[in-house]
């Protein structure tokens, strides 16, 4: 079969090319020899600042990002030949105090005269201690003394007059003519509705109708027990 001339079992398929004799060599291989490149460490966190390398690369970043190094002055690129100003990095701007006052916290603190130094105190604390609640007394909000009377209540009265509470509206406040008793309490006194019969009247309708005479074709509609239901025994 062609197959397996060109594809013989367990060896790879002959395809009649010449090859040189250097291929026949145990240890050749194709192509050419690669070289070796940075770690993907270096190349992502590299060691080495190029900015520090290169000052070119750090103006930059400094012109692009503002990316100045830590503790470097800014630099705006001045002409200070044209000022009064000889060294910028020693120059510093503003007027001079004339009777200049050391250590003055430590003498605010700490005075040197005999007198007890003045107490300093916070505007925070004076309004604390003045709005502070005392024992007894409103709360004083800071609004100053409005001179009131001490029994003075502020705000509207809840009602006008004298209203029913709880204990009104539990007891009533009527008077004696509306406090006697109902003339039809207890009984009847509307015409046609009086309840006037013997005493072995007895009213309503029973539960078994034996009253009436049973229909002869009774309709499933029909609710009601002519005597003919079973009882609870079947």
């Amino acid at each position: 079969y062609l197959s397996r001339k060109k594809e013989p079992l367990g060896t790879s398929m002959v395809r009649g090319h010449q090859l040189p004799s250097v291929v026949e060599d145990a240890s050749f291989a194709f192509g050419k020899p690669g070289v070796k490149s940075e770690d993907a460490k270096e190349v992502l966190y590299p060691i080495e600042d190029p900015a520090e390398i290169d000052p070119s690369v750090h103006d930059q970043y400094v012109r692009t990002h503002g990316h100045f190094s830590p503790g470097e002055q800014r630099k705006r690129n001045y002409d200070w030949q044209s000022t009064n100003v000889v060294d910028p990095n020693e120059h510093r701007f503003g007027a001079v105090e004339k009777n200049i006052v050391r250590d003055g916290v430590k003498l605010s603190l700490k005075s040197t005269d005999a007198t007890a130094p003045a107490v300093v105190v916070t505007k925070k604390q004076a309004d604390a201690a003045r709005t502070r609640d005392e024992l007894g007394k409103p709360r004083n909000l800071g609004f100053g003394d409005r001179n009131v009377d001490p029994s003075h209540v502020f705000g509207a009265p809840s009602c006008k007059g004298k209203e029913w509470g709880a204990a009104e509206c539990l007891r009533g406040n009527h008077e004696a003519e509306f406090a006697r008793e109902d003339e039809g309490l207890g009984k009847s006194v509307r015409p046609g509705y009086r309840n006037i019969a013997p005493d072995e009247r007895v009213f309503g309708v029973p539960t078994v109708r034996t009253d009436i005479p049973a229909p002869r074709n009774r309709s499933v509609a029909d609710t009601k027990n002519y005597g003919s239901d079973p009882n609870a025994r079947g």
